[in-house]
């Protein structure tokens, strides 16, 4: 594995001695953990890079929410030091019941998400670096023959080395998505440390270069959004809405809708005086004149089917800007046809959707496909 740590499971209830006893089943308790309410129990930060620094994170996580919780929490370092470390550890727990945790082969199947928010840059990777590993075996019993019990599995992965992520000065937020289950989000912050040198005029002309960048065409096309699409946020935010259900047919759509309000970027602004490079790559409106700007939404696709996690980037532009306390924000809807995407996962499946911009993130939207395309 990537981090060269086993899957680790802790059962409770049936099994385990010294840690709790049987399992509450509170559905409140997985309501709040659902919707990332939960935090991981906090470690000091040098812990995450000490030996068996996990057996001191279990003991306390599992007291903390007794038996009455199921989903995923992560937890890692808040603050990282690039001249004195070369790995970013996160810590990620999967806890319920043996029937609910059952239902979903973790970690083979999850997923980690990191943004960077300055930069609105996103990186997905496995959990683990070898998909064929997984605690479903041959030995799994069916779900009638499990026992009333609770676990929890750990496992420790190095995000940097995971999903390639830059390793520069700036914010990282990471999440686990498994399916229609989301971690918490874990803001790390690189800095370069005290003993690095820091030329503040390098950074305003590189701030200043990206400025000047023009944004990329609209993608993957401009459209106007649905008539049953959610609405614009009020707060600064991102919000999605699909059927439950979609039949395809020979000439079926499957359609994905939302709604946002962002914080702009420079380089998500349109140039006006760049009028050849904004007409070639579609950012001059119908009536003539230039968007404002275009804004870019990651859109992030597991399948009941498959064990990767797939990545598009909806850059969706927008006719206005408005200034909010100094900073330009823009809102907008939209509805894409999924089958447009290029090598979309399309067939007999159950697909979960998540979407990222900056430091903002959606709840999941789940569709699940009926295909009769070949009938």
């Amino acid at each position: 594995m990537s981090s060269g740590v086993p899957i680790r499971a802790v059962y409770c209830g049936l099994v385990a001695a010294g840690l709790l006893l049987a399992q509450t089943g509170s559905r409140e308790g997985a309501r709040k953990l659902m919707t990332n309410e939960l935090e991981a129990v906090r470690l000091p930060d040098s812990a995450f890079w000490e030996a068996g620094s996990q057996d001191h994170g279990l003991d306390p996580l599992v007291k903390k929410y007794k038996t009455s919780h199921f989903g995923i929490l992560v937890d890692g370092p808040r603050e990282v030091m690039l001249s004195s470390r070369e790995t970013l550890p996160l810590f990620t727990y999967y806890m319920g019941s043996y029937r609910a945790t059952a239902k979903r082969d973790f970690p083979r199947v999850a997923s980690i998400v990191v943004m960077a928010p300055e930069r609105n840059e996103i990186h997905v990777a496995p959990l683990l670096e070898k998909r064929g590993e997984s605690l479903l075996t041959g030995e799994t019993e069916p779900e009638a023959n499990l026992p009333e019990g609770y676990q929890m599995i750990f496992q420790m992965v190095d995000v940097r080395r995971r999903t390639e992520l830059p390793w520069r000065a700036g914010r990282v937020i990471s999440q686990v998505l498994l399916w229609d289950l989301q971690s918490n989000r874990l803001e790390t912050k690189l800095v370069a440390g005290s003993g690095a040198f820091s030329d503040p005029e390098k950074e305003k002309f590189l701030a200043a270069e990206r400025a000047k960048q023009d944004p990329p065409a609209p993608f993957p096309a401009v459209s106007t959004a649905a008539a049953d699409a959610p609405a614009v946020p009020q707060e600064i935010g991102i919000v999605l809405a699909a059927p439950r259900v979609v039949v395809l047919e020979k000439q079926g759509r499957l359609e994905l809708s939302g709604a946002w309000r962002l914080p702009v970027l420079p380089e998500e602004m349109v140039k006006p005086a760049h009028a050849e490079y904004n007409k070639a790559n579609g950012l001059v409106q119908a009536g003539g004149g230039a968007y404002a700007a275009c804004v870019g939404v990651h859109l992030v696709v597991q399948s009941s089917e498959e064990e990767t996690a797939d990545v598009y980037t909806l850059r969706l532009p927008v006719a206005q800007v408005e200034m909010v306390d100094g900073q330009p924000v823009a809102s907008g809807r939209f509805t894409v046809n999924l089958l447009q995407l290029p090598d979309f996962p399309v067939g007999e499946a159950t697909l979960f959707l998540s979407a990222y911009s900056k430091e903002w993130a959606s709840e999941p939207a789940t569709i699940g496909v009926v295909d009769r395309r070949q009938q």
